[in-house]
């Protein structure tokens, strides 16, 4: 059964998260009592920080709608340099910010495309 507030959606899985589970499960049959109770801790663990995450992402929506503009642009320009190109587009919302200004996620795009990118 489910704590109660356990929410029934999660998070979807990373690769690596799921090679992981993949692996320990197939090694289950083969483990010591301490490395099952081992593997227990760490699940649990792993699920306590999934909704840890979870609740920080439902507190700062403005998050997911930074990182789904950030990936758009990305994916429109495909720069060479990443890493250049994400200190362009995030340094627009940090000149907006000591400015006084409320950054939007189109000053970080404008930034970029006037940078050339």
């Amino acid at each position: 059964a489910r704590p109660p507030g356990r929410h029934r959606h999660r998070a979807r899985p990373t690769a690596a998260a799921l090679w992981r589970l993949t692996r320990a499960r197939r090694h289950r049959g083969s483990m010591k009592e301490g490395d099952k109770e081992q593997q227990e801790k760490l699940e649990l663990r792993e699920d306590d920080l999934r909704q840890e995450h979870t609740k920080y992402l439902e507190q700062h929506p403005e998050l997911r709608q930074v990182l789904n503009d950030f990936m758009s642009s990305v994916l429109l320009h495909r720069p060479d340099q990443v890493f250049d190109f994400a200190r362009e587009y995030f340094s627009a919302f940090k000149q907006a910010e000591s400015d006084g200004v409320v950054a939007d996620a189109a000053a970080g795009t404008e930034a970029v495309e006037a940078s050339g990118s």
